[in-house]
C-alpha cells in the first residue's frame, strides 16, 4: 500500500504502530504501508534548512547594504514566479549574518 489514503487520497500521518489520515481519519497499519518509500524527519526539528552556508558560494552576488550587519555584498536568490499574475520574487541573503530581505524594488533587469 501506498503513503496516501485508500478512501479519500490525502498523505497519512505516522500515529505511533499505524498512519493516519488527517482528513477522513481512516486508518491503516505500518505492516500495510511501503516503508522504504518513506522520508520522516525527527519531531524535535521544526523547519527544514533550505540552504546550505557552503552552497551559498556559489550564488550572484549583488552591491546592497545589509540592514542589519551593514555588509555591503548580497547573494541574490530568485524564488520565481508563483502565480501567474504576480512578479517573481527575489530575495537577498548577507554571506556574513545570513539575514534574508526583500529588496526596495524587486524589479531584476
Amino acid at each position: 500500500m501506498s503513503m496516501f489514503c485508500p478512501v479519500c487520497k490525502t498523505m497519512l500521518v505516522r500515529k505511533g504502530g499505524f498512519f493516519e489520515c488527517p482528513r477522513c481519519g481512516e486508518k491503516v497499519p505500518v505492516e500495510d504501508v511501503n516503508l522504504e518509500t518513506i522520508i520522516s524527519l525527527p519531531e524535535d526539528k521544526k523547519e527544514i534548512p533550505v540552504i546550505d552556508r557552503d552552497v551559498m558560494m556559489d550564488f550572484a552576488t549583488y552591491n546592497s547594504v545589509c540592514p542589519k550587519c551593514g555588509y555591503n555584498k548580497a547573494y541574490i536568490i530568485n524564488q520565481g514566479v508563483t502565480r501567474g499574475d504576480e512578479d517573481e520574487r527575489v530575495l537577498y541573503k548577507c554571506p556574513r549574518c545570513g539575514y534574508t530581505y526583500v529588496p526596495s524594488s524587486t524589479k531584476v533587469l
